[in-house]
């Protein structure tokens, strides 16, 4: 098997793609759908006959209740029931920054609603909603059943939205804790211009299964299983951990692959990609791009990172690219993300004085992982379409109530809704390939092409 190397794919001028052109463009159908229950005895849904367990107790911080009722929709009552499902899940040994990136992650998506300017001069409003948590010191599956139980309560939905944020103790902005002893999951539901178009389920699993592989293997062979039936995996790719390798320009390979969980990760993307029944996105996240560390590492970080996505790609991670670039449909990315952005930390970690916090990539890392899909999410509304027009039909002789026939005709009407919306999205974000481009020096999209300023070439 011959090396892939990292190529250059041409130039763009301005806001301008010279070898694509997004009117041509279109997310390849055909995507298997993913079964509603892929592996027996794992609920997906809130269980209907136990109450909901008391959680552990988060403190309310900074921004208040305010502030949490709009990132919060517990008991929702099943309304949410029947939407297309996304499953993303976070990969990453201890301290590697999913936290942070979950912190980034709320920042932009969960309490502010992200604005995406269209073509044609409108705006599309995409949001996110808290809905569902469950912890578990087990490891947690998409699918499957252990001791995790699922928290809907907004109150304390809202508490969780503050745990997962930046806040402030006595005028020191801190950290969010980071995953410890459990593994967690959070649901929320995705809203297009207001409207519910899917539910996006963030697996956030402990760090110490990729630290200790060698003690936790039963659970390491279950975390591939359960990434294999995910749509998205974004591997934590600690910056500060890769530059601390690096003695002057030089990596120091082996030093480099114990520090970044390589062969852990290698060998999960091996598993991922013999087991998943469909493409599942990977992105490698280059956390902590931010650090002081990292940003004196000047050949490092220049012309965004591309040293930084080489090293990843042909170093570090190659056998998880030798995987990927095998499965020309299955889209992946390297992109340096901060969650706090640039020069507001000292060389210890610790935010500076009157440092204002604005995330950088985060939002668009999880951004892609959604378009990647969204033929797929496309194609399970259509068949939700074509049940409720095929339900109103088939009951249409039969002797109904007109409150009947009024909610049948709803909840087809709210179908069609949801489909346009999610249309849409991909019109939009198929407008705004830059977008993606721009911030993420190594991207490859199935059906695009060389979008990117580097890109892994072809298996040979």
């Amino acid at each position: 098997m011959a090396k892939k190397g990292i190529q250059t794919n041409g130039s763009n001028t301005g806001d301008q793609n010279s070898y694509f052109n997004p009117a041509d463009f279109t997310i390849p159908t055909g995507t298997p759908t993913v079964p509603q229950n892929p592996v027996p005895d794992i609920p997906t849904q809130i269980p209907s006959a136990s109450p909901a367990p008391q959680p552990t107790d988060y403190p309310a911080q900074g921004g208040g209740s305010a502030a949490n009722a709009e990132s919060v929709e517990g008991n929702s009552g099943g309304k949410y029931d029947g939407l297309p499902e996304l499953y993303i899940t976070l990969l990453g040994g201890t301290s590697s920054g999913k936290s942070s990136f979950m912190a980034g992650f709320v920042q932009s998506l969960v309490r502010q609603t992200k604005t995406i300017n269209t073509q044609q001069g409108g705006t599309l409003r995409l949001s996110m909603k808290l809905i569902e948590f469950r912890s578990s010191d087990s490891l947690m599956t998409i699918s499957g059943s252990d001791s995790a139980q699922a928290v809907v309560d907004a109150a304390r939905l809202g508490q969780i939205i503050e745990s997962l944020s930046f806040y402030w103790d006595k005028q020191t902005m801190r950290f969010p804790e980071g995953t410890t002893g459990n593994s967690k999951s959070y649901t929320f539901v995705v809203r297009v211009n207001g409207t519910p178009v899917a539910t996006l389920t963030v697996m956030d699993y402990m760090g110490g299964y990729i630290d200790s592989p060698d003690q936790h293997k039963d659970e390491m062979r279950e975390l591939g299983v359960s990434c294999a039936l995910s749509h998205g995996v974004i591997i934590m790719a600690d910056a500060e951990k890769i530059v601390g390798s690096m003695i002057g320009g030089e990596i120091q390979t082996e030093k480099a692959h114990f520090d970044l969980n390589a062969a852990q990760i290698n060998q999960l993307m091996f598993t991922i990609s013999e087991n998943a029944k469909h493409p599942v996105t990977t992105v490698f996240a280059i956390t902590k791009s931010d650090l002081p560390a990292v940003r004196a590492k000047t050949n490092f970080c220049a012309n965004n990172f591309q040293h930084a996505a080489k090293l990843l790609a042909d170093i570090i991670y190659n056998g998880a690219f030798d995987d990927l670039s095998c499965r020309k449909d299955w889209w992946h990315a390297i992109v340096p993300v901060s969650a706090v952005g640039q020069n507001k930390v000292d060389v210890h970690n610790n935010f500076l004085q009157n440092a204002i916090i604005r995330q950088e990539n985060i939002d668009t890392t999880v951004l892609f992982c959604i378009y990647s899909q969204l033929s797929l999410l496309i194609a399970q509304q259509e068949e939700t379409l074509r049940q409720t027009k095929r339900r109103r039909y088939e009951l249409r002789a039969l002797f109904t109530t007109r409150r009947d026939r009024l909610a049948r005709k709803e909840a087809h009407i709210l179908a069609q809704k949801q489909l346009d919306e999610l249309r849409h999205l991909q019109n939009v974000l198929s407008a705004r390939i830059s977008d993606f481009q721009s911030v993420m020096p190594l991207v490859y999209m199935y059906g695009i092409g060389g979008i990117g300023r580097v890109e892994k070439g072809p298996q040979s």
